[in-house]
This record gives structure tokens, C-alpha cells and sequence, in this order.
């Protein structure tokens, strides 16, 4: 079997394996990005669980800049489209591109989003910027607690449903 795998530090590589005996072991054949990723230092996610004030948990993850430059940094919450997306443990180029210009990254998967079973997915069906409005405080309170960020510079952004939940934000 062929097969495309990739990882929150790198791109997709083509990997084969045998489907049998039951304990894959994928080779590696290719290495398309090679001389690229090796130059470049890369923020690894960290999960976290937060709660929100209803008591449900959402997970999120953080990218701590590779090269910290000071104790205290500026954060972005980015915030999925969909709101049947998912965010996990995969590359996000703009992810990278904010952590190495020295940003906290902090995603995640409020109510609404696929991954974490029927009920969390259809929560806000019909009725966007209820539970899921709760999630994203939640996330924000994690941000303001958090020790390496700086809560004078915290900023919210995201693409279709993420730009409706940023302007709820900012409301």
C-alpha cells in the first residue's frame, strides 16, 4: 500500500507498506521537502485541555515560538472555518509563519467542530454563537492564563466561520 504522511513539522512524503501482518511499518520514498525543512525551526503543538464556563472541554493546541525572544509574547487565536472543520496535530503553514515571527499560536475545536463525535458537531445547529461562543471564552480565558503570554498583545483571526466567531470577539 501507498500511502501520504505528514506531521504538525513537516509535508506530506510518500511512505509504502505492506497491509500485512498487521504492524504497518511504512518506508519512506520520498523526501520533497528535504532542503527546505532543514533550514527551517518549526514550532511543535502542545495539547491542552480547556473548560468552558458551561463545564464542557474543548482541546487546543499551542505553538510556542522556536526562537523566543523574550519571556512574554504577543498571541493569535485562529479560529476554523465551517464550523464542521477540525483542527489537529497537522502542518499549517500560516501557523509556522506567525510562531516564527515570534506569536503564540493557540488553536482549537469549539462546538461545532467534526472529530469529537455527533453531539459536539451538531451543538450549534441552528444556533451559532452559543456553545461554541462559550468554547472560544474558554480558549480566551486559557490565553489570558497562560505564563508565556503577553495579554496586552492578544489578537483573533480565521476564515469564514472563524471570521464570524472573530467578530463576535470583537463585538
Amino acid at each position: 500500500m501507498a500511502l501520504l504522511r505528514q506531521s504538525a513539522t513537516s509535508l506530506a512524503d510518500v511512505f509504502i507498506t505492506a497491509t500485512r501482518p498487521v504492524r504497518w511499518t511504512p518506508k519512506r520514498i520520498t523526501y520533497a521537502n528535504r532542503a527546505l525543512f532543514s533550514g527551517l525551526r518549526l514550532a511543535r503543538p502542545q495539547s491542552h485541555w480547556v473548560t468552558a464556563d458551561d463545564g464542557h472541554k474543548t482541546q487546543v493546541w499551542v505553538l510556542q515560538p522556536p526562537r523566543p525572544r523574550r519571556r512574554k509574547m504577543p498571541a493569535v487565536l485562529e479560529i476554523h472555518g465551517g464550523p464542521h472543520a477540525q483542527y489537529g496535530v497537522d502542518f499549517f503553514h500560516e501557523f509556522q509563519l506567525l510562531a516564527a515571527a515570534g506569536y503564540i499560536v493557540v488553536y482549537g475545536n469549539p462546538r461545532g467542530s467534526k472529530g469529537y463525535g455527533r453531539d459536539h458537531c451538531a451543538a450549534i445547529k441552528g444556533k451559532w454563537g452559543t456553545a461554541d461562543w462559550l468554547d472560544v471564552q474558554g480558549i480566551l480565558q486559557f490565553m489570558k492564563a497562560h505564563p508565556s503570554i503577553d495579554n496586552r498583545f492578544l489578537g483573533v483571526m480565521g476564515g469564514s466561520y472563524g471570521g464570524y466567531m472573530t467578530n463576535w470577539v470583537y463585538s
